[in-house]
């Protein structure tokens, strides 16, 4: 049985993060109710990367993407990684509000989680040019 090639294997475990950061906080807060990445409409970044990891489990596994599944993951990471931007600038807003409000709180580990599946995956999609047969 043939291993699977590197990409995939980085873009299933990219995906595996961000599916995981749907569970945490976008923010936290001790004083107030904390701000859920669901809530935050971080799910779309998920879906994205989820959708990649689907794509890694098509066509012989042990290469890597065929062109047009590159480009497309590549497409689909940033457009994750954009996302994440402006998820992190609503949840950046809602901490200062908070804070202004005297409370605290903080960026929840869930932006954290879901940025480093965005990471792996962007590194597993670039790696996935590479049609090479895995060892």
């Amino acid at each position: 049985m043939a291993s699977m090639h590197p990409s995939r294997l980085l873009v299933l475990i990219g995906a595996a993060l961000g599916a995981a950061s749907l569970g945490f906080d976008a923010v936290q807060s001790t004083s107030t109710s904390s701000w859920s990445m669901v809530a935050a409409d971080a799910w779309p970044g998920a879906a994205l990367i989820g959708a990649i990891a689907i794509l890694g489990m098509v066509g012989h596994r042990a290469e890597g993407f065929t062109p047009a599944g590159s480009v497309v993951s590549i497409v689909f990471v940033s457009t994750a990684a954009l996302l994440l931007v402006g998820k992190y600038i609503d949840a950046s807003k809602a901490v200062d509000t908070l804070r202004l409000g005297g409370h605290t709180a903080s960026i929840g580990i869930g932006m954290w989680v879901l940025a480093s599946g965005i990471t792996v995956t962007i590194v597993g999609s670039l790696w996935s040019t590479s049609r090479r047969i895995a060892s």
